[in-house]
């Protein structure tokens, strides 16, 4: 499974149950919940829990098929192998 890193203005340290909105090229985007021990994403109707998982590069959570890693201001996402959200950037602090 490839992992391409896109730039992402996140802390390593966000805090328990925050929320942010990422966009990425092409019009992609997908938002985050990051509780203390795993992350709710959120791609249109699509939800995922991905479990938190020990990591040298910051948080890294995963789930069958699926990596997320915030590490300072980078982050990378794959879903079940979908490589097309490149360069997403925290867009703001998600709704609801």
């Amino acid at each position: 499974m490839a992992i391409f890193i896109a730039a992402a203005p996140l802390t390593a340290h966000a805090s328990q149950n925050e929320r942010m909105s990422f966009r990425c090229d092409r019009g992609r985007s997908f938002q985050a919940a990051l509780g203390k021990d795993h992350v709710v994403v959120t791609i249109g109707a699509r939800r995922l829990i991905l479990q938190s998982q020990p990591s040298s590069l910051g948080r890294r959570y995963e789930a069958p098929g699926s990596v997320l890693i915030i590490d300072g201001d980078l982050s990378a996402l794959v879903i079940d192998d979908d490589l097309g959200f490149r360069n997403c950037r925290v867009s703001s602090p998600a709704l609801g």
